[in-house]
């Protein structure tokens, strides 16, 4: 019950951010469990997630976090500002507003607009096409969650799966955008 009740206030977030973003004219997708649970899961509510993730154009981030801050985000003091992330708390909620996947050099190439380009609708505002959220779900568990440490949990393993037996990723195409961001071995 708990984590339904935390999908609920979740995607009531998320709903308050797509208005936002849409009205500013900031260009997003929901990444990660938040942004595809509803795609993945028979039963979104099994499947938690502590917090929301969004990424943005580097040169919109300004605005995204003013339309954050009017809505009654707060930006976290104690993580402050990193090189391609800022953490706010909305209400009850935790969000990660990104403007690229992972720290500066981690990956080749215009990672994170290529990934808005291609980006299509969702149940809530936009989410990576089925080929990228295959894509951030590997880079995320090899980089972030370093596959074998306790982070990189079974939930992460079946989001994959899930990926790959409900949506409709282009493994070609995924091993070319793994190749061109110079990780490849992310798919090991």
């Amino acid at each position: 019950r708990g984590a339904l009740m935390l999908q609920l206030l979740q995607e009531q977030a998320m709903t308050a951010v797509a208005a936002a973003f849409e009205a500013a004219g900031v260009n997003y997708v929901f990444l990660k469990t938040a942004g595809t649970r509803r795609e993945l899961y028979d039963d979104p509510g099994t499947r938690p997630s502590t917090d929301i993730d969004i990424l943005v154009e580097p040169e919109q981030r300004h605005h995204a976090r003013a339309a954050i801050e009017s809505l009654g985000g707060v930006a976290w003091a104690q993580q402050g500002e990193s090189a391609h992330e800022i953490a706010f708390r909305l209400g009850s909620v935790d969000i990660d507003l990104h403007w690229d996947l992972l720290a500066p050099g981690r990956l080749r190439g215009e990672v994170a607009e290529s990934i808005l380009r291609r980006r299509v609708t969702a149940r809530i505002g936009w989410r990576p096409d089925d080929t990228d959220v295959l894509f951030i779900q590997l880079v995320h568990l090899a980089f972030a969650k370093h596959v074998c440490s306790p982070h990189a949990g079974l939930n992460r393993v079946t989001d994959a799966l899930l990926a790959l037996r409900r949506l409709q990723p282009d493994q070609a195409m995924l091993d070319q955008r793994l190749r061109q961001a110079g990780c490849a071995n992310a798919a090991w």
